[in-house]
């Protein structure tokens, strides 16, 4: 009696389950980055458990980051309890060493524009060219712009919602002429192509950053006060600080000035600015480490004013998780504490970070002079953050991850490779078999 042939499992069944095989392994190996990822945004809090792990960590990433120099402040309690300068080269860094700080001229900037606010000489919700004299939006838009620059208000300006362009200015060199701010506002030479600022899309339609906004803030607090810029700033806030070692990147460059370096470790000159609200001012860790404790207890500003500094404006969502207030970026903590921050980047290698938990009362600064100060700034802080909160942000969590990813998908290809490979080898001998001539 013939015996039916033996049932094989169809070949498309087979080569399924491989499929649904790799695909579990891709998605298990992600998740397991992502998980690990996690886990090690929450352990960096760890450096910050004594100063000597603190240090030993800045002088790991400044060796890792070919980082020349920096310097770091912690305020815990509104307080400062740790500050110290670090250095790879023959040049002494302390927290009292002068950096340009960038961009974090921009939350200081608010400051200025918020005493100013406090003291009715300044509406938020006003147009602001209800304030200006000798430029206007309209002196750069063209004939045919649908855009209505009435609609261009101080707080959308401090918000980065006002439409406005030129994200940020490179500077002058010291062998260029640094321009005034009205030849800025009408032609920035330390741009590409030297645009005016103007308007590009509709106020209060979305975030777009902007260091031309802030120009016009400058030159708002000119008009308002009678002062130059400087001036006031000093006036205003740096001496009721104590701020004595702040200044500007303007004409005159603090002598004192670190030296800054390129991302081949070159040193070079530091650039002068005319968008000094933007990004042209100058401190130490400890000058913003006092700013921070005011803003954390309250001692220039009033709580209510911080408060709405520390609130997200309409329309400023942008990246993963972040928003911004009145000067600063916010975003959560995954257990929900609020972190207001910001950094700088001014070339030709300054990279800065400031950070505070309002509610917490705890802040931190980080001054760098090259490019990598970046990695550096970004490890500390994530660390901070999860010492502080017992939290982290989707932002450190990214940050471990993209560490993680490059391993995790070496490992997804070789268990893909062990599934598949079997199977190709296979085929191929069997399509030999079946080309092989007859005899």
């Amino acid at each position: 009696m013939t015996q039916p042939p033996p049932q094989t499992r169809p070949r498309r069944s087979y080569i399924g389950l491989r499929l649904i095989g790799t695909v579990v392994l891709i998605a298990g190996g992600i998740a397991t980055s992502a998980l690990l990822a996690r886990q090690q945004a929450l352990d960096a809090g760890g450096w910050f458990e004594s100063t000597g792990l603190l240090d030993v960590l800045v002088d790991a990433l400044m060796i890792a980051n070919d980082v020349p120099g920096a310097a770091l402040a912690v305020i815990e309690n509104g307080a400062l309890t740790y500050s110290a300068g670090y250095t790879r080269s023959d040049a002494s860094i302390t927290p009292e060493s002068v950096f340009q700080v960038a961009s974090i001229s921009k939350p200081l900037t608010a400051w200025g524009i918020m005493l100013l606010a406090e003291a009715g000489l300044v509406d938020l919700d006003a147009p602001a060219s209800d304030y200006l004299v000798g430029w206007n939006f309209a002196d750069t838009l063209p004939a045919d712009s649908n855009f209505d620059p009435q609609t261009v208000t101080i707080r959308r300006l401090l918000s980065h919602t006002g439409g406005v362009s030129i994200s940020g200015y490179t500077g002058f060199p010291p062998d260029q002429p640094l321009q005034t701010l009205s030849e800025s506002l009408n032609g920035a030479a330390d741009v590409p192509g030297a645009p005016p600022v103007t308007l590009m899309s509709v106020p209060g339609s979305g975030y777009r950053y902007s260091g031309g906004g802030y120009s016009v803030l400058q030159l708002v607090i000119e008009t308002v006060t009678n002062q130059s810029f400087a001036e006031f700033m000093q006036a205003a806030l740096f001496d009721p600080l104590e701020m004595t070692r702040s200044g500007f990147a303007d004409a005159d460059l603090p002598p004192d000035l670190v030296a800054v370096h390129d991302a081949t470790g070159a040193e070079q000159p530091p650039h002068r600015f005319a968008a000094l609200a933007a990004g042209g001012i100058t401190s130490t860790t400890l000058d913003l480490a006092r700013w921070v404790s005011a803003a954390v207890d309250p001692v220039l500003l009033n709580d209510a004013t911080l408060d709405a500094m520390f609130t997200a404006q309409p329309a400023t969502a942008h990246g993963f998780g972040v928003e911004y207030g009145l000067g600063y970026s916010l975003e959560r903590t995954f257990n929900g504490v609020r972190i207001a921050w910001h950094n700088g980047n001014n070339p030709p290698g300054w990279r800065t970070y400031v950070g505070m938990l309002p509610a917490s009362r705890a802040g931190i600064v980080i001054l760098t002079n090259s490019p990598g100060g970046v990695e550096l700034y970004a490890t500390v802080n994530c660390g901070w953050i999860s010492a502080y909160t017992d939290s982290t942000t989707i932002n450190c969590v990214l940050r471990q991850a993209e560490a993680l990813v490059i391993p995790a998908l070496i490992v997804t290809g070789i268990g893909v490779g062990a599934i598949w490979l079997p199977l190709f080898r296979r085929r191929a001998r069997r399509d030999q078999v079946v080309g092989a001539p007859s005899s």
